[in-house]
């Protein structure tokens, strides 16, 4: 397991809290359920981020650089210059690390063919769509797809579609579990793949 996923694991448990704690007699707001949905996709965003991150330097020790990657790099600020300068420094790597993670500073990772996009870098295409074979529902791709649309919602309008106020369920919150097992899916595809990796390197 990664240490992003211990990560969005306690994110999950907040989420959990709130939702437990609408359904408390004493406390009647729907907006909690909201809160939950909001968290659970911000998990989700700082997981695909942060697992990423975890395997970077691993992958570029570990494999031969492509034209997507060496394109991405680019984008990064890498050039075959800049790299070539790196050689004169103590840790490149920590140093290419932190360039990878500045440009993803602002960037949301709740569009799930962007989370596509971004781990055919690693040699990993459609990995949410595998990731969806593992689960027990096919339908679980798209099921956090629907979650992330609402959280959008949420978020965009305040949950308002016509001046009228979009009414939540807990079955609705609890929707967010599909966004821990996709997750989990994805977090065991991306651990595996490595694993081979480590295995031939060794």
């Amino acid at each position: 397991m990664s240490e992003a996923l211990g990560k969005l694991k306690k994110t999950y448990k907040r989420c959990n809290r709130l939702i437990n704690a609408y359904d408390a007699e004493s406390l009647n707001n729907k907006d909690l359920l909201r809160s939950s949905i909001v968290l659970a996709v911000a998990g989700m965003d700082g997981y695909i981020i942060d697992v990423f991150s975890e395997y970077f330097v691993l992958f570029l020790k570990t494999n031969s650089i492509d034209k997507s990657m060496e394109e991405q790099m680019e984008k990064y600020g890498i050039t075959i210059a800049f790299a070539v300068n790196l050689l004169k420094e103590s840790s490149p790597y920590e140093k290419i690390h932190s360039m990878m993670l500045k440009y993803y500073e602002h960037t949301a990772m709740q569009n799930l063919d962007k989370i596509d996009d971004l781990f055919k870098l690693y040699a990993l295409p459609s990995i949410t769509s595998k990731a969806t074979k593992k689960a027990k529902s096919l339908n679980l791709r798209d099921n956090v797809k629907k979650v992330v649309e609402r959280r959008n919602q949420i978020v965009h309008s305040g949950d308002y579609k016509n001046n009228r106020l979009v009414d939540i369920t807990i079955e609705d919150a609890e929707m967010i579990r599909e966004i821990l097992e996709l997750v989990m899916n994805i977090d065991d595809i991306i651990d595996n793949r490595f694993h081979k990796t480590n295995a031939v390197a060794s």
